[in-house]
């Protein structure tokens, strides 16, 4: 090769361009590595009958979805909290720390989910729960904080007319306040 040529292919680092033949394909790759995790994230879908299962099994579900793949689902946290003061109930032992499956700040988002949507916890096992778990835990976390909020709707009787875009469930009363 002559030395014109190789100058030219001399980079501005100081180093010699491959060809182009040479150099890997990683668009082609990277493009083929996005394919495959869109296929297997597509497999990962809930099942078209989640919101018919009743609660047990849908907190069943969950627990095990939590297990496999490990990603919070909002929609599960709405049908769960769409069967009102048992879905509240059902999450006053993972908060304890009684059963393990659910964690606390998706057990918590679902208490503060059945009182938004307008199921008033007061005087609810849920509601000394959350208190009893603010007592226990001084560190500031996005659980402490999400319980501090939910124990206040409590208190307050805070309702939300259009919480979600699930059908009304056993609870939905007219809002109290904080609604629009």
């Amino acid at each position: 090769m002559s030395g014109v040529n190789q100058a030219s292919r001399i980079r501005p680092n100081g180093r010699v361009a491959e060809p182009a033949t040479k150099q890997p394909h990683y668009r082609v790759l990277t493009c083929c590595l996005c394919l495959v995790m869109m296929f297997v994230s597509g497999c990962r879908r809930f099942p078209a009958d989640f919101p018919s299962r009743p609660l047990p099994d849908k907190i069943a579900f969950y627990e095990q979805w939590l297990r496999n793949f490990g990603r919070p689902r909002l929609e599960a946290r709405l049908w769960i909290s769409w069967h009102g003061r048992p879905a509240a109930d059902e999450m006053v032992p993972y908060v304890m720390g009684q059963k393990k499956g659910i964690p606390n700040l998706e057990a918590i988002w679902i208490i503060w989910a059945v009182q938004s949507r307008g199921c008033s916890l007061r005087g609810t096992p849920a509601e000394k729960t959350l208190h009893d778990y603010l007592k226990g835990n001084s560190k500031v976390s996005p659980e402490t904080r999400l319980a501090s909020s939910a124990l206040d709707s409590i208190e307050a009787d805070n309702h939300f007319n259009n919480f979600d875009s699930l059908p009304p469930g056993p609870c939905n009363t007219k809002p109290s306040s904080g609604s629009p």
